[in-house]
């Protein structure tokens, strides 16, 4: 995404503009992650909420954070 573009990006995704707080002025994305669901759908129950027939349709979900996880 152009850089120029990012505010209005946000403004669109978030449905309002945000501020950051503290007197901090940027956000820098670090990089890119990617996941593999093959545990966390088992650590969130989703094969028991698929069998009691939710499917997620309608739902909105956003990765607020993401670390790595300690084994």
């Amino acid at each position: 995404m152009p850089k120029a573009s990012t505010a209005q990006t946000w403004n669109d995704l978030a449905g309002v503009s945000r501020a950051l707080g503290g007197g901090r002025t940027k956000l820098w994305l670090d990089g890119k992650r990617s996941f593999s669901l093959d545990q966390s759908i088992k650590q969130i129950g989703a094969p028991q909420a698929w069998q009691q027939g939710f499917t997620g349709k309608g739902v909105t979900v956003a990765v607020a954070r993401s670390a790595p996880m300690a084994k």
